[in-house]
């Protein structure tokens, strides 16, 4: 279902949500950084690649040497891949605190909001965009963390912003989510997906996964985890969707939908896994992310079940059949994290649920899934036994990067090309991915939504 508001209801959405002060100031126009070492966003780029092709310090030669060089500690856990631009450091806590920091760890501003924020932030040339678990969009300041908008697009009580945004044409878009365990409070909710201007917060198209039709027969869920992706060359935006709540599971449940930009009408959707209503579990958390093969636009994910898959970007179709990439447990997470993607490789975190025995023994293995980009088969893999991989991954300069959590809390890098372990270095337990930017591997640490023993919690900065 797609929700246009009018514009009498987007300002009164603005101005009863939101601090009205300034809220519709006049910003110049919003663009996002050009600078090939800044990391932006989540995904880095709106495609989703997770890839810093300008990084010139850490690489093969040098991330042996990779080590701590500082940290601030912060009041709750950080689980965001953290924004770089500018040199300052942009991230947020379970507390509801947002943070700026310098390069080198000196507190700049921050911000209390009124959730706990696990989502990544994206900043522009004059705001910083970002969600928390109360279910508000924020956009901030950049120069002094000040409340510019404030949004809840997505009614439910139990609304949370999980996703991060992708830039979109001067906009951005965000998806919304909530817990499957607070589904009985607030019957029938639906995830959904909503463009939003930077400048001022005003909500441009709110398109939801459970059709009128799925709602009148029982149908809830489909909510948006996964940060979306943007291609220009397609106009579409592409987003992935858990599981249903409750039967009949909707058609946009386990799913991969794109969107169009301008409207927000979905365009296609490719069922990955139909009547899932929480007893298989086959979630996307991974991003679509969006590459060529040859001169064919594709899109690549990896889902919960162990598939990856690889679909045509304009119309949805598979392009080769699903990898089963890594073994499907019941109740194991796959392929669930965010993967990245360079050249023609996808690096994505995953679990091992047959090593060393079984998916009943926790803490669970974690494997770095290195496969063709074709989606033809596994390249190479690094195991981590007893230490999940839950991290987004991250690619610079020959190098991948992803932290486990488990026995141990380790920053580990691999050699892209061979899969070679290059450096493994303690942090703490956090399940926090890493941005590389200007020489420096910044990541946060934390536990209370991930497995592993007490770390207090921080934002860490690795270098050489």
């Amino acid at each position: 279902m797609k929700l246009q508001i009018p514009r009498s209801c987007v300002w009164l959405l603005a101005l009863t949500s939101g601090p009205a002060l300034g809220i519709w100031a006049q910003d110049p126009p919003q663009v996002v950084s050009g600078d090939p070492q800044d990391w932006p966003m989540y995904n880095r780029d709106s495609f989703g690649t997770r890839w810093n092709r300008g990084e010139t310090i850490l690489g093969v030669a040098t991330v042996p040497k990779l080590h701590e060089i500082w940290r601030y500690a912060t009041p709750g856990d950080v689980y965001a891949t953290p924004a770089v631009v500018g040199n300052i450091v942009y991230f947020g806590d379970s507390s509801g605190l947002f943070h700026a920091l310098t390069s080198k760890g000196r507190p700049v501003w921050s911000t209390q909001v009124t959730g706990a924020i696990t989502a990544s932030a994206l900043v522009s040339n004059t705001t910083v965009v970002f969600g928390d678990q109360a279910g508000y969009i924020y956009g901030l300041e950049r120069s002094t963390g000040a409340i510019k908008w404030k949004v809840r697009p997505n009614p439910s009580s139990i609304a949370e912003i999980w996703s991060s945004a992708a830039w979109v044409d001067g906009d951005i878009v965000i998806g919304i989510g909530s817990s499957s365990n607070l589904a009985a409070q607030a019957p029938g909710f639906s995830g959904s997906v909503v463009r939003i201007s930077p400048s001022n917060g005003r909500v441009l198209w709110q398109t939801f996964m459970v059709s009128p039709l799925e709602f009148l027969l029982g149908s809830s869920g489909a909510a948006v985890w996964d940060t979306p992706t943007y291609d220009p060359a397609t106009g579409l935006v592409y987003v992935a969707t858990s599981n249903a709540y409750s039967s009949p599971a909707s058609a946009s449940s386990d799913a991969v939908l794109a969107l169009n930009a301008a409207t927000g009408v979905i365009e296609w959707r490719y069922q990955a896994t139909a009547g899932d209503i929480g007893q298989l579990d086959q979630d996307f958390g991974d991003s679509p992310h969006v590459y060529s093969l040859g001169t064919r636009r594709v899109i690549g994910i990896g889902q919960k079940s162990g598939r990856f898959f690889v679909l045509d970007a304009y119309t949805g179709a598979p392009v080769s059949p699903p990898l089963q990439a890594v073994a499907y447990c019941q109740g194991t997470n796959g392929l669930f994290a965010t993967a990245a993607v360079a050249g023609d490789r996808f690096f994505s975190p995953s679990q091992n649920c047959l090593y060393p025995f079984g998916p009943i023994l926790p803490p669970a293995t974690g494997q770095l899934t290195t496969i063709k980009s074709d989606g033809s088969a596994v390249v190479w893999s690094n195991l981590t036994i007893w230490d999940n991989a839950m991290s987004g991954v991250a690619v610079a300069n020959g190098v991948v990067y992803y932290s486990v959590v488990g026995l141990t809390g380790n920053v580990i890098a691999l050699d892209a090309v061979t899969g070679a372990t290059l450096a493994n270095v303690f942090i703490g337990w956090g399940a926090s991915g890493p941005s590389i930017s200007h020489g420096q591997v910044c990541i946060g640490t934390g536990t209370l939504w991930a497995s592993g023993y007490y770390t207090p919690p921080s934002l860490v900065a690795l270098g050489v």
